[in-house]
């Protein structure tokens, strides 16, 4: 008997794995709907643990407070589960902003200044995305640009501005040093995407505005052409999408959890009320 099973070693090591795995492929029942393991025997004991090694998904606990982010950066089937929510005294319900990449609305594209001098035009306000994500995280801009005659200059400025202040200002990350003056950097007359990890500052704390804004010198006709602006949360940069948006109101009657579709990569998750949301995603 020892000499048998020392000449077939491998081959009972093999047939042991063998059935451990059809043990524990057998005792899977069902997948839940935020991503666990659900079934009997092995599987019930190892659990999500068997999941995480074979790399099929990964769920975080996150518990969070008003003015904190919460951003995913991988989901089971784009569903976030919001476990419970710890509502502030005296408030009876909260709304809960999911967000995805982008945090900007395109609508006011290429808006010219009203001085009519075409190498400078308003993009769009920041400031509202800024008083909500807060200016001590890090952010990504990115963009679509050209100019349309570098002939005489061929460098472009990207800041923001109110006439002469803003409420907010933006600075190139450079070696973690930001410098909060804009940026300037290179063009040509061919359509670019340049992308920038950004910081942003308090600038003149009475203005309400922070219009992000590209400049391209006065009379030299480097005017810029810009398309699919992008502001993200974070300092990972990712392809552009329009912004998708949607606020849902849980109350102290919600039954949780609730499932919410998130959108991929990027997506961010906010609270409209000092509370504590425990969220799986």
């Amino acid at each position: 008997m020892k000499r048998f099973f020392e000449e077939h070693t491998s081959a009972i090591i093999i047939c042991i794995v063998i059935s451990l795995l059809l043990c524990i492929v057998g005792g899977i029942k069902n997948f839940g709907v935020d991503g666990s393991l659900q079934g009997t025997g092995l599987s019930s004991i190892l659990g999500n643990t068997l999941l995480d090694q074979v790399n099929s998904f990964q769920n975080q606990l996150i518990t969070t407070k008003s003015g904190s982010i919460i951003q995913c950066t991988k989901e089971f089937n784009n569903k976030i589960a919001i476990n419970s929510v710890d509502f502030p005294d005296e408030q009876d319900s909260i709304d809960i902003t999911i967000t995805g990449k982008n945090l900007l609305s395109n609508l006011e594209l290429n808006r010219p200044n009203n001085s009519g001098k075409p190498e400078f035009i308003y993009y769009t306000d920041i400031a509202p995305t800024i008083n909500k994500y807060g200016v001590s995280s890090n952010y990504t801009l990115s963009f679509d640009l050209k100019s349309k005659d570098t002939s005489k200059t061929n460098y472009m400025h990207v800041y923001c501005q109110n006439g002469s202040s803003s409420k907010y200002q933006i600075g190139r990350i450079d070696d973690n040093q930001p410098v909060y003056n804009g940026i300037d950097f290179n063009v040509s007359e061919e359509w670019e995407r340049y992308s920038f990890k950004i910081k942003i500052r308090q600038d003149t704390v009475s203005d309400t505005y922070a219009i992000l804004a590209f400049y391209g010198n006065y009379g030299t006709g480097n005017i810029p052409v810009v398309k699919n602006v992008q502001l993200e949360y974070g300092n990972k940069i990712h392809s552009y999408e329009e912004k998708k948006s949607k606020t849902i109101t849980v109350t102290k009657d919600t039954k949780f959890p609730i499932y919410v579709d998130g959108y991929g990569e990027g997506t961010t998750i906010t609270n409209s009320a000092d509370a504590n949301m425990n969220i799986t995603y």
